[in-house]
């Protein structure tokens, strides 16, 4: 019995060492925490969003995951790359009992350009619905610091304008803001104004 008790202990004391002496590697990896986790519902489904940076360089993009549960049904999964995500809204914007996934990221650097990652639920499985880039009108002024809402089944994209008078980047005193509605795996550019 003895015997057995100093092995045992012999064994712990080991891993301890073991694990101890390289926690970010083989087998003993622990596993990142994640940076971002927000679970929200939907009539029975429950959608799990989550983020986790994949290095410790904080400039990385990170792994998103969009996961999709219900009783009675295989859990579905997405995977796809990001900026860190700022926040994320599961929504029903076409009205059609299929909800959206909206995903808002935001780059690390001092721009804070803004991204809306969108996955539609088409039972068994989410979609990739790209959210429009800007036009080139649209970039005129353009230096980042998105800010993304959901407002009357409309995504609202604004940014501070800037402009390059004097010869230096000065922000004005207005924002662009663009009201996009979506229809039948659509986007529309509804409104804009400044």
């Amino acid at each position: 019995m003895r015997k057995r008790i100093v092995t045992l202990l012999l064994f712990a004391v080991g891993l301890s060492l073991l694990t101890a002496g390289c926690p970010d590697t083989g087998i003993f990896q622990k596993k990142p925490a994640a940076s971002y986790s927000k679970e929200d519902t939907f009539g029975p489904y429950r959608i799990t969003v989550s983020s986790v940076a994949k290095a410790k360089d904080t400039t990385a993009p990170e792994e998103g995951k969009i996961t999709v549960a219900r009783t009675g049904m295989k859990t579905v999964s997405t995977v796809f790359e990001t900026d860190p995500v700022y926040t994320s809204w599961v929504t029903d914007l076409d009205s059609n009992d299929k909800f959206e996934v909206l995903v808002w990221s935001v780059s690390p650097d001092e721009e804070k350009r803004g991204a809306l990652h969108v996955y539609e639920w088409n039972e068994p499985e989410l979609r990739e619905q790209p959210f429009p880039d800007l036009t080139e009108a649209q970039k005129a002024g353009y230096r980042g610091h998105d800010d993304y809402s959901v407002d009357n089944n409309k995504v609202v994209r604004s940014f501070p304008v800037f402009s390059t008078e004097g010869g230096a980047d000065a922000q004005s005193s207005h924002k662009r803001a663009l009201w996009y509605s979506y229809h039948n795996g659509e986007w529309k550019l509804e409104q804009e104004s400044e």
